[in-house]
Order: C-alpha cells, then sequence, then structure tokens
C-alpha cells in the first residue's frame, strides 16, 4: 500500500485498504456488515469480518437431536417448613453468638 501511495498519509492508506479489502469479499451483504462497522484499519476489517464470519456459520450449523445427549433428569429436593424453621433458629443463634 505504501509504494502505490507513497505521498498518502498512513489513516488514508489504511482507509483505502479498508476499501479495497470489503471490495474483495464475495458477499455484497456481508461486506456491508463490515463496512457498518467502520473499521478504522485493515487489522480490525479482517477481525471483524472473521467474527461475523464464525457467527454466521454457527447460526447455519444443523442442530442435530441425535448429537445430544440424555441425561435423567435429578429431582430437586423441596425444604418443607421444618427444615426451613430449623436454619433460621440456627441462623438466629449464630448471628447473637457473633453480635
Amino acid at each position: 500500500m505504501a509504494l502505490a501511495y507513497p505521498k498518502l498519509a498512513a489513516d488514508s492508506r489504511g482507509e483505502i485498504a479498508c476499501d479495497h479489502f470489503t471490495s474483495a469479499l464475495n458477499d455484497a451483504e456481508f461486506a456491508l456488515k463490515v463496512k457498518e462497522r467502520a473499521p478504522m484499519s485493515l487489522d480490525e476489517a479482517r477481525r471483524i469480518a472473521l467474527r461475523l464470519e464464525a457467527w454466521q456459520k454457527s447460526i447455519q450449523m444443523p442442530k442435530n437431536d441425535e448429537d445430544r445427549i440424555e441425561r435423567p433428569r435429578q429431582k430437586i429436593r423441596t425444604t418443607g417448613n421444618s427444615q426451613s424453621r430449623k436454619l433460621q433458629s440456627f441462623l438466629d443463634i449464630v448471628s447473637m453468638s457473633n453480635s
């Protein structure tokens, strides 16, 4: 880039490089998404494009129920009133002893 535009400021060269990078993307809609995030450097444009591509691929992946492992559900124990009262009385005793 520096050889093509030797008298141009570094910021301007970075902006031109970002434009060339997004123009080289095969998908116009994808390129627009990258441009919407206004990358300030070529490296930032590349990171944005990689992140968007990863998100896009993760959404498009088929979710196979066959791949899921069926685990037995655990029973949730409910505490009865007597256990709650015992716990509360224990907490009261502990808080009084700490005072």
